[in-house]
């Protein structure tokens, strides 16, 4: 089963120069105007304040385009409409073992969601049944009525993924939503433990 695995400094470096390339291939007039404001701001606010303001008005900006265009009609709470869009996001499944209460981590990206499954936990044999999977499912001819009952854990794991990550990740209901992702898992391990007793 994969397993995830961080990123070395070597790695990361690499990762640095692609980006660095990419940016290169944007149009000139567009990387002025970020870097003209990224070095009036960064003293002050800092790198990492900045780039996740400058993530949250890229997505709130594709937000409402795709409003005006009739193409979103999924109305977000307050808190999280200006901070993502769940449209055609991906989601994959891995593990390892994790130092927290809850059943699963994440990574999350405008574009896909990693969900880690915590192999320390007493509800990973009931969770572990998503590895071995598709990550992808397969769209031939499969309708609403004829979903694996699996289909029904990964969209719990992945729309709780979702919601979490897209919350201002400075605010208190960030802190409170990670603190009920450990809750939740507290009750599970009690409730996993029992079921593996009774049987």
């Amino acid at each position: 089963m994969p397993r995830f695995q961080p990123l070395t400094a070597q790695e990361m470096d690499g990762k640095q120069k692609e980006a660095e390339a990419d940016l290169g291939s944007l149009p000139t007039e567009n990387t002025r105007a970020v870097a003209d404001w990224w070095k009036r701001w960064y003293m002050s606010a800092g790198h990492k304040r900045l780039g996740r303001t400058l993530l949250k008005q890229t997505l709130s900006r594709k937000i409402q385009s795709q409003s005006v265009a009739g193409q979103n009609d999924v109305q977000l709470p307050p808190q999280v409409r200006a901070h993502a869009t769940i449209s055609n996001a991906k989601c994959t499944f891995t593990e390892n073992n994790l130092d927290t209460q809850a059943m699963f981590s994440f990574e999350g990206t405008p574009s896909s969601t990693r969900i880690v499954l915590n192999t320390s936990h007493a509800a990973y044999p009931f969770l572990s049944c998503v590895l071995d999977q598709p990550n992808t499912p397969d769209p031939s001819g499969s309708g609403p009525h004829q979903r694996e009952p699996i289909d029904g854990l990964k969209l719990l794991l992945q729309s709780w993924a979702i919601y979490e990550d897209q919350l201002p990740p400075d605010g208190p209901l960030r802190s409170t939503v990670q603190g009920a992702r450990e809750d939740w898992g507290l009750i599970a391990r009690r409730v996993a433990r029992q079921q593996i007793t009774d049987r």
